[in-house]
This record gives structure tokens, sequence and C-alpha cells, in this order.
């Protein structure tokens, strides 16, 4: 196969992908172009999903947590099932 048609191969393939794993896709490949492994998918999220990440962080810390069987039984409760 030839570069050129590599290139078109590759293009096809990712014009394919959803937009969750096109951006995972990205952090492999500028990890594979920089030959760095200190790519960190949080410099892509934005400002707000930093916050909620650090709230729920903060939550964690602060002991603020639910076992599976309270989340499954909120679901349960909330949706009638």
């Amino acid at each position: 196969m030839s570069t050129a048609e590599i290139k078109l191969d590759l293009f096809r393939k990712l014009d394919g992908l959803s937009e969750d794993k096109l951006k995972e896709l990205y952090g492999y490949v500028l990890n594979f172009i920089t030959k760095s492994s200190s790519y960190d998918f949080w410099d892509e999220l934005s400002e707000s999903e930093q916050n909620l990440v650090n709230e729920g962080i903060a939550d964690l810390d602060n002991g603020n947590t639910y076992s599976y069987e309270e989340v499954r039984a909120n679901i349960k409760k909330k949706h009638k099932i």
C-alpha cells in the first residue's frame, strides 16, 4: 500500500469515528507523534468540566459517597422501576 493509499484509508476510518472515539484517538496520536507520555486529557476539558471533576474529588475526600446499592435504589425510586 502506498503512502497516499494509507493516508486515504486512515482518513476514511477517522471520518467514521464517533466524537468520543476521535478525541481518544487524538490523544494517542499526539503521544505517538511527540513521543511524550505526558499528554493529559485534562488540558482538553473545559473549565466547567474541570470544576465538576474537582468537585467530585472534593466530595470523595470529604466522605460524600454512595454505595452501589444506594445508587441502584435511588434510580429505581426515581424511575419507578
